[in-house]
């Protein structure tokens, strides 16, 4: 089946020409791009309050390149400039039930793993505070949180847990911890590097304090041609290699590295180590080499195939695309960025309800609106909610 300028509804992915920027990781030169995108949203998670500002919001390229020396994945066309992180963005997940129980797992394993009771947690890039709270409350632990767009009270949980709002830094130190968690961070910076290098000289060479850290998994990503997770927002990509290398490049002991979250998230912890690191890293895996080989014709297969499914299924009435957060900003930009085919974006994120997806318009409204407003299809964005997202349907009746 032929449809009309499916350029200007999909834009077509092709392979560049190789980056002149170092990788953020171990500081080889990428040999190729193999994916490109351009004139993207800078920020999919930045409320944005008219669709005619979405529309005009700012945007950047995406050209992912692959480094075949550590394995990392990093967009070589980014600029830092543009991008606020401030109480403005919101990526608040824990109004889905499925999530929170994935968070009170996680709290539960770690608390179980190291004896955290009446201890002190730190957390880098802790959000909202949700999964920092869940520790501290689980093990009556005391919590430390650094988040620039935390937007809440000082202080919660009687005092016991305490919040800054700024990035963390090296001389963020002097007091004792037992865990360091940095859920979803390494990834949305350019210089995880200089990061994971504060953190170690921040905790000094004891090996008493625990690093829990967890990314996107970027082997995930590629072997489902999961195309709606890539955006601007993250600089990199990480497959295990390549978080086990910038671990231990910095000083730290890797003792476990798994998938959760239906293996969509990597996770690794660690500890202090001064007797690791300065090695040079082995050549990347192959099977990452091949999956990256392969990436840009079947996303251009997905795009081109997601855009068949949306015109068939609109023709009497539009569709609506459920979850307004990163997966679902890039889909709505890839393939319907005038607003032809998918009437408007839901999300349980109550913040998020009554404003516009950047880059297209679309207006965000919450489940009760489903009700009133008929749609063709449900567009899904990510498998892990299908089970929650079909009661819901059920109990409102759709």
């Amino acid at each position: 089946m032929s449809f009309e300028n499916s350029s200007r509804e999909a834009p077509p992915v092709s392979g560049m020409s190789p980056a002149h920027r170092a990788c953020p990781v171990c500081g080889a030169y990428a040999h190729r791009c193999f994916f490109e995108q351009k004139a993207v949203p800078i920020h999919q998670n930045v409320v944005i309050p008219s669709a005619e500002e979405a529309r005009g919001c700012p945007r950047g390229d995406l050209a992912l390149a692959y480094c075949d020396r550590c394995g990392l994945i990093f967009n070589a066309a980014f600029e830092d400039h543009g991008r606020r992180f401030s109480t403005e963005y919101n990526n608040a997940q824990t109004y889905s039930p499925r999530y929170r129980r994935f968070l009170e797992e996680l709290a539960d394993g770690l608390i179980e793993r190291h004896a955290l009771e009446d201890k002190m947690i730190v957390e880098i890039g802790c959000g909202q505070g949700a999964f920092l709270r869940q520790l501290c409350r689980g093990g009556k632990n005391r919590g430390l949180g650094y988040e620039p767009t935390y937007s809440g009270p000082e202080t919660v949980e009687g005092e016991a847990v305490r919040f800054v709002r700024s990035f963390f830094h090296e001389h963020h130190a002097g007091f004792p911890v037992h865990l360091v968690v940095c859920r979803q961070v390494l990834d949305v910076i350019p210089d995880p590097r200089r990061l994971v290098a504060a953190l170690h000289a921040a905790l000094g060479a004891s090996t008493a304090v625990n690093v829990f850290v967890e990314v996107a998994d970027a082997t995930w990503t590629l072997k489902s041609c999961a195309l709606w997770d890539l955006g601007y927002e993250r600089c990199g990509y990480f497959s295990s290699q390549s978080l086990r290398w910038l671990m231990e490049q910095e000083g730290f002991k890797v003792v476990r590295l798994d998938t959760s979250f239906g293996a969509q998230y990597l996770w690794l912890e660690a500890h202090p180590d001064d007797g690791l690191g300065k090695e040079k890293p082995s050549k990347a895996s192959g099977t990452l080499e091949k999956l990256v080989a392969g990436f840009a014709s079947n996303a251009q297969s997905r795009l081109d195939n997601a855009l068949r499914v949306l015109r068939e299924d609109s023709r009497m009435v539009k569709c609506c695309v459920w979850g307004a957060a990163g997966k679902g900003v890039t889909f709505l930009n890839s393939v319907d960025p005038h607003c032809r085919f998918v009437g408007f974006a839901v999300d349980l994120n109550p913040a998020k309800q009554g404003k516009y997806v950047a880059g297209t318009g679309h207006p965000i409204v919450g489940p009760e609106h489903l009700a009133k407003a008929p749609v063709g299809s449900v567009v899904l964005m990510n498998p892990n909610y299908q089970e929650e997202v079909s009661q819901h349907l059920h109990q409102m009746g759709v």
